[in-house]
């Protein structure tokens, strides 16, 4: 069944004040935090630290963990990056001890954004390829193919054009196979950047219509704008 998101989040304030302090609560604290993190995260946090101590009561492990790590993407959108760090680092420490595999994968991969965000490649290069190699144990084709589409684009940013483009095709193949149109369009969109450095202007401009073509598809509005304007500027 799906609800409007403020139906929702009235479903789940009633949910929470009406079920028992179990481990159901706290997956829906910390749901709670996961939606709000990009719009109000300090309500957000707040929800983050009470599933943080419920779960400590319950010494419910990945409970902790996924409060640890929601407050670490509420860090990470406020740009503080040092607590954002010391977050995921946590939250990765006790999925690691659980054999969270999934977890252990997204926590790496958020370390990985924030050094990238930092122009830490190598470190980000680091984490990308942990989280990689976890996504592929557990068969998460969407976490394996954004594994890919986030290692490529360190390569593209060190200058590594050919292995910037192997992993973009890489992800590319699986984004098609699993009809993820905006994943297509953002991929298509990268390689044409690769093309770009390497001062190919005729292939960047093929691979950006193609991008072009699926953004109108799904008429991805914001997406549409930018490849327009990425080909103004390869036609110059």
């Amino acid at each position: 069944i799906f609800l409007p998101l403020n139906w929702a989040m009235i479903f789940l304030y009633l949910f929470i004040k009406n079920t028992k302090k179990d481990t159901n609560r706290v997956n829906t604290l910390n749901l709670i935090s996961e939606i709000l993190y990009d719009s109000k995260p300090d309500e957000a946090i707040k929800y983050a630290q009470k599933a943080n101590l419920l779960s400590n009561d319950l010494n419910y492990k990945k409970g902790i963990a996924k409060s640890l790590s929601n407050k670490g993407q509420i860090f990470q959108i406020k740009g503080d990056y040092n607590k954002a760090i010391y977050f995921f680092e946590e939250a990765l420490k006790i999925n690691i001890k659980i054999n969270n595999k999934h977890d252990i994968g997204e926590n790496e991969k958020n370390l990985g954004i924030i050094y990238e965000y930092q122009r830490k490649y190598d470190k980000a290069l680091n984490y990308y390829l942990k989280s990689l190699k976890n996504k592929e144990e557990i068969n998460d084709r969407r976490g394996i193919a954004s594994g890919y589409n986030n290692i490529a684009t360190i390569y593209l940013y060190q200058n590594n054009f050919n292995k910037a483009k192997e992993y973009y095709f890489k992800a590319l193949k699986i984004v098609e196979e699993l009809n993820l149109k905006i994943g297509i369009e953002t991929i298509l969109s990268n390689i044409a950047a690769v093309y770009y450095n390497q001062d190919s202007a005729q292939k960047a401009i093929e691979y950006n219509l193609k991008s072009l073509k699926v953004g109108k598809e799904i008429e991805n509005k914001p997406g549409i704008a930018l490849t327009l304007n990425n080909i103004g500027n390869y036609y110059q």
